[in-house]
């Protein structure tokens, strides 16, 4: 008898490799969970949530206490301790994060109310409270607000997917300085697929220029299709302010893949109302002036008067600062700025052709002052004045000519300008010991002098100890407060 005449539950059996006559196994009963394992894990889980929720509250007395040691007004966002500061709470870890998201928003301090009463005595004490009640407001919101910049910076670097959803509701849910606060955070979020979407609605319906600028940096930080799209749509040359602020915004998030777009806005016609932040964007890239094919369209635009006079003479500042050199069709436009009926912008056209070695146009700068020197050369403004002048054209040779006969004919002693003038060339020149020399001998306070550590000119010397620390600090008890 074959397989197939066997009843098919009889061949299942003997497929399963059971006895003719055995009764077969019953069905085997679905696993059920274990109430003793699943008391188990639901302690586990309970213990895990217990422990999550007091390493919270350990990491929000940090932040707290971390945020508290700033006790100024006016600590500068990016110093020493501000870097610090982000460091340690980023240190904390994602446990921090809900604690830093609730410091993005500035506390609004709560002062008693004044005292009423229309006697004089009670009129003068009000006014003095309001007076104090004033200034305590100022330096509480300014403190406040850097203390929330520390909190935007950490949470950045902290990246954590635990932030963003806190950090979306907090941006659909508030304005102004929170809102840019908390873009700032968001702009490192680990999912963006999930984030842009919402921060490019936000930003459709945004008409605040701070705010859109806010946005477009996080959208640039953030990079994802969806964000770099609306990002790039943003530089629509038809829309030169939306333009103009997308500029700005992407200087700012150092995004370096749009020139092209940068290009198309320069050679349009209304290009003048986006020319802020063009300016904005060459100075974060000031390598894309070097070519001639951004350099031209430019000054083109300065010379056909495309743009405000105001933005003309930032254009050209911004060109002497960077000691950009023109082509032939460039200088030729350069000399057209330089015979400009306005003031303004003849000078500082002269000063960049000056810089970039045209002998003509500095002495065509110098011509006022030399004649001035002429009839009274015992003047010391006149001679510091004319260093200025070579100083800002990168002649330090010279300028520190003039500035030296400034500083002999100064009867007074206590004129600083020549001083730092005649360092900051001796510096520029390499002449650190003199350089040390010249700040010694002048007039400086002590606050001075530590601020010139971050004047460009002492850049180098400021990273030598030998001249830095041993002339500013060694000599500080014999300097005025």
């Amino acid at each position: 008898m074959g397989l197939g005449s066997i009843p098919r539950t009889l061949a299942l059996v003997c497929l399963m490799g059971t006895s003719f006559g055995q009764t077969p196994p019953e069905e085997a009963p679905a696993p059920q969970p274990d109430k003793g394992s699943q008391g188990e894990f639901d302690l586990l889980r309970s213990r895990a949530r217990r422990e999550a929720a007091l390493a919270e509250t350990a990491a929000r007395r940090k932040v707290t206490d971390y945020l508290s040691s700033t006790l100024g007004s006016k600590v500068a966002v990016n110093s020493s301790l501000f870097e610090e500061q982000v460091s340690r709470l980023v240190d904390l870890g994602p446990a921090a994060a809900p604690a830093l998201i609730d410091a993005l928003t500035p506390e609004v301090i709560q002062l008693p109310p004044l005292e009423v009463g229309t006697d004089d005595e009670s009129i003068a004490r009000r006014t003095t409270r309001q007076r104090e009640q004033a200034i305590l407001k100022a330096s509480s919101r300014n403190l406040s607000a850097y203390r929330a910049k520390v909190a935007a910076h950490a949470l950045r670097e902290l990246a954590t997917p635990a932030a963003t959803d806190p950090l979306l509701l907090l941006i659909n849910q508030s304005e102004g300085t929170p809102r840019i606060n908390a873009l700032l955070a968001i702009a490192t979020c680990p999912e963006p697929q999930r984030a842009a979407p919402n921060l490019i609605l936000l930003l459709d319906a945004n008409t605040d220029p701070a705010e859109q600028q806010a946005f477009i940096v996080s959208l640039a930080r953030m990079g994802g299709k969806t964000a770099i799209a609306r990002v790039q749509r943003s530089l629509d040359p038809s829309d030169p302010q939306q333009a103009n602020v997308a500029l700005s915004a992407l200087a700012a998030a150092q995004v370096a893949t749009v020139a092209p777009q940068l290009l198309t806005i320069l050679h349009s016609d209304n290009c003048g109302a986006a020319m802020a932040g063009i300016l904005a964007y060459y100075r974060a890239y000031p390598k894309l002036l070097e070519d001639n094919d951004h350099l031209e369209p430019l000054l083109a635009v300065l010379v056909e008067q495309r743009a405000t006079r105001t933005n003309v003479t930032a254009a050209l500042q911004l060109l002497l600062e960077l000691r950009v050199k023109p082509s032939s069709r460039g200088k030729s436009m350069a000399d057209d700025l330089a015979e400009s009926r306005s003031s303004g912008v003849k000078e500082v056209a002269l000063k960049w052709l000056a810089s970039t070695g045209n002998k003509r146009a500095l002495r065509t700068l110098l011509k006022p002052l030399d004649e001035d020197i002429k009839k009274v050369p015992t003047y010391s403004a006149f001679h510091s004045r004319r260093g200025d002048l070579l100083y800002e054209v990168g002649e330090y040779k010279d300028a520190l000519e003039s500035y030296e006969r400034g500083i002999n004919w100064d009867r007074t002693g206590r004129t600083k300008g020549p001083y730092v003038g005649a360092a900051r060339c001796q510096a520029y020149l390499g002449k650190f010991k003199a350089a040390a020399v010249a700040l010694r001998e002048s007039p400086l306070k002590r606050s001075e002098l530590s601020a010139l550590a971050d004047d460009p000119a002492f850049k180098e010397m400021a990273s030598k100890g030998q001249y830095w620390v041993g002339t500013f600090y060694r000599k500080a008890e014999d300097m005025p407060e």
